[in-house]
């Protein structure tokens, strides 16, 4: 099938009194729409207590390393009852796992999210990755947070190699306490401040 810029397709397909997980005794419905930049399917199915719940999802027709370039997934699919998790080079949702990831609970390269893991950057209220900024940042190399944790720690509460902020458990610190120069030194070798190169006069 061949669609121009002009053309969608609605599917609307549903599936009369059948119990579902998601939504025992209640008649599933899930609308698909087929656009040129990818499909989007739409569902609502209903809690026990008769509360209408709904569920989205779009899925981009390009592909990158295999996987849809954008991904974005929400809710619970009313027909399976399993909770949508989005899976893409960009990847967003309630559960998201891809290279740059948003969600409540975020897996990536780059991530945010309320829980983010991020291999290279972290961002959310509890951060973990090479660098980290967050509430509570745990960071491989650098973290920025009430609580942070890394080599190079800045916030309320540290620990690590060298941080700057509040009380520590640092082995060098620059806060109240303790005014290590070392700490501040060993601030301008972080990603945060690149060491400058040298030059020597000729």
């Amino acid at each position: 099938m061949q669609l121009n810029q002009d053309t969608e397709v609605v599917v609307q397909p549903v599936v009369p009194d059948v119990a579902t997980p998601a939504s025992p005794g209640f008649a599933a419905q899930i609308s698909e729409t087929v656009i040129p930049a990818g499909v989007t399917r739409r569902g609502i199915w209903m809690t026990p207590v008769g509360v209408a719940r709904t569920y989205y999802e779009f899925t981009s027709h390009l592909r990158v390393l295999g996987m849809p370039f954008v991904h974005i997934a929400w809710g619970r699919n009313p027909v399976t009852g399993k909770l949508a998790v989005a899976r893409g080079f960009i990847a967003i949702g309630q559960f998201a796992i891809g290279i740059i990831s948003v969600g409540q609970l975020s897996i990536g390269f780059l991530s945010v999210g309320q829980l983010s893991l991020g291999l290279w950057g972290a961002l959310g209220q509890a951060a973990i990755g090479f660098l980290a900024i967050g509430q509570l940042a745990v960071g491989l190399r650098a973290a920025i947070g009430m609580l942070a944790v890394a080599f190079h720690a800045v916030g309320m509460l540290t620990a690590g190699g060298t941080c700057v902020g509040g009380p520590s458990a640092c082995t060098h610190a620059w806060n109240m306490e303790r005014r290590d120069p070392v700490a501040v030194q060993g601030f301008k070798d972080t990603p945060f401040r690149p060491m400058k190169t040298n030059r020597r006069s000729r």
